[in-house]
């Protein structure tokens, strides 16, 4: 099982505001510092307690680029349903307007060459996919046998995690992400 910890957007926020599109009063602002500012360490201390080991943070390199790392790292498959993928609805908006980080470029045109899309994405919505996030969350490949004791420790610690996918053994060929709608 795949889960995400914050959801997406944030390198495209932080451009936005720094063009001045929101100030600090708003609640994208709000939205945006209370994400960054909080803390991995609750999720971090529920995968050492549960001995699950196969997760990373996702920064500089988007979703898509950090996944490709994990399924590298992991020599697996991870598939990935973008439906489920949690997001901010106004990186989205910032994102038609042309409001994009030039990293997220560059992002995209590495993912494009070795991950599956195995539907039609716009530019935007893989733009999204491969937003560098600033202290973003944690995807987490969590054993089958344990999804349900992890959901209850997240819930307990309050924290929101997301099932965005799942991990699967690799059929053919070398490790990838495959992405679905």
């Amino acid at each position: 099982m795949l889960y995400l910890s914050k959801p997406i957007g944030l390198g495209i926020l932080i451009t936005a505001y720094k063009g001045n599109l929101f100030d600090k009063s708003s609640n994208t602002y709000k939205d945006m510092v209370s994400t960054m500012t909080e803390l991995n360490d609750k999720i971090a201390e529920i995968l050492i307690e549960l001995d699950i080991k196969t997760a990373t943070d996702i920064t500089g390199f988007g979703l898509l680029g950090h996944a490709l790392e994990m399924a590298i790292a992991s020599k697996k498959d991870l598939i990935i349903y973008t439906h489920k993928v949690p997001y901010f609805k106004e990186a989205k908006e910032f994102i038609e307007m042309g409001i994009i980080p030039e990293g997220d470029y560059n992002n995209l045109n590495f993912c494009k060459k070795y991950i599956n899309f195995h539907f039609d994405l716009s530019e935007n919505e893989l733009i999204l996919l491969c937003d560098a996030q600033t202290s973003g969350g944690f995807l987490i490949a969590v054993p089958p046998e344990k999804k349900e004791t992890f959901e209850k420790k997240a819930k307990e610690k309050k924290i929101n995690i997301s099932l965005i996918g799942e991990v699967k053994k690799v059929k053919n060929g070398c490790p990838t992400v495959k992405v679905f709608p």
